[in-house]
Order: C-alpha cells, then structure tokens, then sequence
C-alpha cells in the first residue's frame, strides 16, 4: 500500500512538480479527485478543480470583502487572518510545497495585514484598497496559473 501511494505520488509528480501530496490525499478521501486516473487525467482534474472552486470562492471573498469594506468588524478580521495566514507561511509551512509563489502569496498577505492595520488606525487611505489587493492577487494568480506547464 505504501509503495503504491508512493508510485501514485512519483506519477502526479511528473506532471505537477510541486504538487503538495497532503492536499492531493485529501481531495482523494473527499471525492474530489479520482485515483483511478492517468497522472495526466488527475492534472487537468486539478486544473478544472482550481478554476471552478477556488477562482470562485476567492472571488466570492473579495466580492463580500467589497461589499463590507468599510464595517470596522470587516477591517479586523481582514487584519486577523492575513497575520495568521503570515505567520503561518513563515513559521508553519516548508517552503516549495506549493505551485504558486510563496513570496508573492506573502508579499499580499504583509500588504492586506498592514493597510487594514493603517485603516484601523485611521490613516488616509482609502477601504478600497482591501478589496483591490485581493483582487490582484486573484488575478494574478489565474494570470500565473495560465502561463506555467504544470497543475
């Protein structure tokens, strides 16, 4: 059982060089991935996964992000979770496991973190800048995500 996961993981390997093994197990014990798929299959499986839940989910978010920008509760949350989301890259994460760019994924949270943190302490800037930040990195991320060769 062990060499087989293992060969399954060398094969998605292949295809998504970075591909993290931990959330590949857990789209599999959830249904969102078949394992019975040619590592080519379960790439364009993963690609179509990313386009269709997380582009909209994150969409969504900076949708609500929009449409809440100004309630203070918003402001503090927004402050709260990118630190937590910094802390976790910095501290809790191996760096590489991932597709996307650790740096840039870091770099937004550091600018959402502060500029929430400014808005909070009521420095002149304007609550249009949260939501645009997440949009950036929404789009930047599908922009990234069309001109790499791997999932």
């Amino acid at each position: 059982m062990f060499l087989e996961n293992k060969k399954i993981n060398n094969k998605i390997n292949m295809v998504c060089p970075n591909s993290n093994k931990d959330v590949i197990e857990l789209f599999h014990k959830i249904g969102l991935l078949d394992t019975n798929l040619s590592s080519e299959e379960q790439a364009f499986q993963r690609r179509r996964l990313y386009y269709t839940v997380c582009i909209t989910f994150r969409l969504f978010l900076a949708g609500l992000l929009f449409q809440l920008r100004n309630k203070k509760w918003m402001q503090i949350l927004v402050a709260i979770l990118s630190g937590l989301t910094i802390l976790n890259y910095l501290f809790l994460k191996k760096k590489g496991d991932e597709w996307w760019n650790i740096y840039f994924s870091l770099a937004i949270y550091v600018l959402l973190f502060v500029t929430s943190i400014l808005i909070l302490l009521g420095v002149k800037i304007t609550t249009y800048a949260l939501p645009f930040i997440f949009f950036f990195s929404i789009f930047a991320g599908l922009f990234k995500s069309m001109t790499i060769l791997s999932c």
